[in-house]
């Protein structure tokens, strides 16, 4: 279809009432594949236009409801195919075929004919295995009730509360303090992080001589600069609230001063993925390595930024950490000193791997088959959480911990 060189417009944008789902039903198919053709920045100018003119609605309602139909359409015609297949050959000669049709829908949209698929084990149920899917399942299960690692990842002090109680290595910390309560001690450096935020946000090294940003890789000179950093990141609501721990800060080389890196295990309930290695210093640099050791991929970052690695010793540190807690995935960090690891705090969700200065340009969860073997181990580590239930296992860390936290209001 040749475009014209007059802007983007839908004809649909002139109907005086776009919240009318049945008056996107004219020409539909139309307007569809004229939104098809139009480049990137045509269609941005169509979304300015629409904006602008108050009838975004309109242009929505068309987006979603030609999606509906096309994705009704082809199921249709899958169905037809299908029914075809199997009624010729009992579906024997085509088995690629019938497989392909059956992955080319999300479980969402299966008809029928699919679940009878599923029922009777015709093929391997791919799209279930998603790491995306599962993450997105527990998020809902999360919405509905309370999962038993809820708190865990509620703040900083409830995950080191937990880490203390199920016996890692944990630093001494001074919780819930404001900023302005936070004291320069002379004789040692210290890090300073908001309680209630994950990752590097908002997270500094004090040290002797100046004062590291974690977040934005710069160095300040003085306590005046660290002050004014602290407000405006409080103000722009990149720091959500004045309530901070301050933490005795571990160097992953003492001699040349130089931060700890962070190892970020993503673990699958005793299983371990995968390590990404975090360096902050002096800019972003990140590592993700296998089990076994071996270096799976690098994002460049400063030439002089170096990988510690991991050791043996702290894939199990990690593993007999997960298995006290019964949830088929947690992302537990690490800092990665230069005499020992010492934990750092729990995620249920794997920010390193969807971090958009990390992965997104190699994203492991954007390539199938990174994204079904831990979509795999997520239902493998959910069947064994339930059969350790069955088979008595009590969790008893856990148990303590959600008493203590609720008692004591940890998670305030």
């Amino acid at each position: 279809m040749k475009l014209s060189k007059k802007k983007p417009d839908l004809c649909l944008i002139q109907e005086e009432n776009p919240e009318d789902i049945e008056v996107l039903d004219f020409n539909i198919n139309y307007n569809f594949f004229k939104l098809l053709n139009l480049s990137n920045n045509e269609f941005k100018e169509l979304v300015n236009s629409s904006y602008d003119s108050g009838k975004i609605s309109t242009l929505v309602n068309l987006l979603c409801k030609c999606k509906e139909t096309m994705a009704k359409d082809l199921l249709s015609r899958a169905s037809l195919i299908r029914s075809k297949l199997m009624e010729e050959n009992q579906g024997g000669n085509y088995q690629d075929e019938l497989k392909k049709l059956f992955n080319a829908h999300t479980i969402a949209d299966f008809s029928d004919d699919q679940f009878a698929d599923v029922y009777f084990h015709r093929f391997a149920i791919q799209q279930a295995s998603s790491i995306k899917i599962n993450f997105v399942r527990r998020r809902r299960m999360k919405q509905i009730g309370k999962v038993p690692d809820k708190w865990l990842t509620m703040n900083k002090r409830c995950g080191e509360e937990f880490a203390k109680i199920a016996g890692a290595r944990v630093l001494d910390s001074v919780y819930n303090l404001k900023f302005s309560d936070v004291k320069h001690p002379q004789n040692e450096d210290f890090v300073i992080k908001p309680i209630n935020s994950s990752d590097k946000r908002g997270a500094y090294a004090v040290r002797k001589q100046d004062i590291y940003s974690f977040m934005d890789c710069k160095i300040l000179d003085n306590w005046h600069q660290l002050s004014e950093d602290v407000a405006n990141k409080l103000s722009s609501g990149v720091i959500k609230e004045d309530k901070f721990l301050v933490q005795k800060c571990i160097y992953g080389n003492y001699e040349s001063k130089t931060p700890a890196n962070i190892l970020r295990f993503h673990a699958f309930y005793g299983e371990i993925a995968g390590v990404q290695e975090c360096c902050f210093f002096p800019e972003n640099s990140h590592w993700f390595w296998q089990p076994d050791g071996e270096l799976l991929t690098f994002q460049l970052g400063h030439k002089n930024a170096k990988p510690y690695g991991v050791l043996d010793k702290h894939i199990d540190e990690a593993k007999q950490l997960s298995l006290k807690i019964p949830s088929p995935y947690m992302r537990i960090d690490f800092l990665r000193g230069e005499d020992d690891i010492y934990f750092l705090e729990f995620c249920s969700n794997p920010e390193g791997v969807f971090d958009k200065d990390f992965i997104l340009k190699r994203n492991l969860l954007n390539q199938a088959k990174y994204d079904r073997l831990f979509g795999k181990m997520y239902l493998e580590a959910e069947m064994q959480i339930v059969n350790d239930c069955i088979n008595g296992k009590s969790f008893n860390e856990i148990r303590e911990f959600n008493e203590q936290c609720e008692k004591l209001r940890w998670f305030e």
